[in-house]
């Protein structure tokens, strides 16, 4: 019967050490998930920072102005709806994208999105095309990145 009871512990014991191995391995997983979402909350808490001390300053904030010598038509000339191509200081095509009332501190946050994926880059306004237009670089295909 001792000798039972005895291999009855062994396996309790290797099952325990099996557990303890499993329970580990998963709360390394945790650890390691929430170090990338603090890294990302990091990221997000100092852009909201940003625009909140931006927006308390909001007669300082302001869009870059793109002068209108500063944009040439293309030899071929593409619209698609209210988008307008241009070439800007006469190295990259720019999206010209009339102003649907945008205030100074939306164009701010705009500058500030073309850091995001989907805005290539946000150049400014201008006020050639359409009255004030935002700039936004063509991607690869001709299309804008913006959304």
């Amino acid at each position: 019967m001792g000798d039972l009871h005895f291999a009855i512990d062994v396996v309790n014991v290797d099952e325990r050490r099996e557990e303890f191995k499993r329970v580990d391995k998963a709360l390394k997983e945790v650890d390691e998930t929430l170090q990338q979402i603090d890294d990302k909350l990091d990221i997000v808490v100092q852009g909201i920072n940003f625009i909140k001390s931006h927006m308390n300053k909001q007669g300082e904030v302001h869009a870059h102005k793109i002068e209108p010598s500063e944009l040439v038509d293309p030899t071929v000339q593409t619209v698609r709806g209210k988008i307008v191509k241009r070439i800007y200081r006469s190295l990259d095509e720019v999206a010209c994208k009339p102003l649907d009332g945008q205030n100074e501190t939306e164009l701010a946050i705009l500058g500030k999105l073309g850091q995001s994926p989907k805005i290539l880059t946000f150049y400014g306004c201008s006020d050639q095309c359409f009255g004030l237009d935002r700039k936004f670089r063509l991607g690869e295909t001709g299309e804008t990145s913006e959304t």
